[in-house]
């Protein structure tokens, strides 16, 4: 009997987690889903696979693991695998796709060597939409500048890697575009390709991307202060509730502008063609409402321009003296708001 591991790579801002919340307890007789700590397998595997000590301490970190934790994990893996030899296997994580290491894909391919094909697939998305995404879910948690160049995607980079440790013919690029797949639906076409059930219906949609009125607000407020303390789940908790109360001011789409990133594009024209060639060509982009984004200080004026919402916000946040009229401090006003306020504070 062949045996078939389909491994779904990313990259991120494409549907992963869907992906992973319907197929987390998949074990119908004929195909089971890795059971590895938590259905996005992204940080494991990354401390699993580890080429270096620097690197893998990292890891190790991120994941939340101990080195002796991570080992019972490699040997479960392994035992699931074997455990299983007329089983085929699901393995998602969107964090897979940023590997760029030979070596990693490499100590992984050994642990799937049982298996007759090894079937990766990612989805990506243009480069302008797969920045501005990225972007907003990154500024979320962590101070990150407005540097086009340092976010734009380096497909070649991320999946060569791959191809190289499975064969071109083992690596599968689809570009992501919703309007192509069955009833729209980034999981239903996962399905049809990797040969899974279908899902009944899709998955509500998760949390909507930031308004580009909060993106604002919140790059100021990173590079005035950095990162947001998340030493704990009170801070985490303090953070969510503060980035939610911004998606208050305002609806406007995050859009890169198309004419600032055009010079960063043909810089990276290496990169795109090479996606192109395996994939075929991104879907059109709209061209989007204004305003759009094209460096800091863009980002800077929009957020100066939205005081008054944010006076709003925190009133309703509860918040009844005098407030500044500056974006920075009345960001630090809502994080002081959210602390008190929080349930068994």
């Amino acid at each position: 009997m062949t045996r078939t591991c389909h491994l779904h790579i990313g990259t991120t801002k494409t549907g992963s987690t869907s992906i992973q919340r319907t197929y987390q307890d998949l074990d119908d007789g004929r195909t089971r889903y890795l059971q590895l700590r938590i259905p996005n397998h992204s940080r494991v595997l990354t401390a699993l696979y580890a080429p270096d000590d620097a690197a893998r301490a990292d890891a190790l970190r991120l994941a939340k693991l101990t080195p002796a934790k991570a080992a019972q994990w490699r040997t479960s893996m392994q035992a699931q695998i074997a455990d299983h030899p007329d089983s085929d296997l699901v393995i998602s994580g969107e964090g897979l796709s940023k590997w760029a290491d030979a070596r990693m894909v490499a100590a992984l391919a050994d642990d799937l060597a049982a298996f007759d094909n090894v079937h990766v697939l990612a989805y990506l998305r243009a480069p302008g939409s797969w920045m501005a995404s990225s972007f907003q879910q990154q500024l979320r948690n962590a101070a990150l500048p407005f540097d086009l160049d340092a976010l734009f995607p380096l497909y070649r980079d991320w999946f060569q890697p791959w191809e190289d440790v499975f064969g071109a013919d083992a690596v599968t690029l689809v570009p992501f575009d919703p309007t192509g797949f069955p009833n729209g639906d980034v999981v239903a076409d996962f399905a049809a390709r990797c040969g899974l059930p279908a899902p009944d219906r899709p998955l509500p949609r998760e949390k909507p991307a930031l308004p580009a009125e909060a993106v604002a607000v919140l790059y100021a407020h990173r590079m005035a202060r950095g990162t947001p303390p998340l030493a704990d789940r009170s801070d985490a908790l303090v953070n969510r509730a503060v980035v939610d109360g911004l998606r208050s001011l305002g609806q406007t789409r995050f859009a890169i502008d198309p004419a600032a990133l055009a010079p960063v594009a043909a810089r990276h024209d290496d990169q795109i063609s090479w996606a192109q060639a395996r994939m075929g060509p991104f879907p059109p982009v709209s061209e989007p409402v204004s305003p759009t984004f094209g460096t800091a200080a863009d980002l800077q004026a929009f957020a100066t321009a939205q005081i008054p919402g944010l006076h709003d916000m925190l009133r309703n946040m509860g918040v009844r003296h005098a407030l500044p009229d500056d974006a920075i401090e009345l960001v630090d006003t809502a994080y002081a708001q959210a602390r008190a306020t929080l349930p068994g504070s």
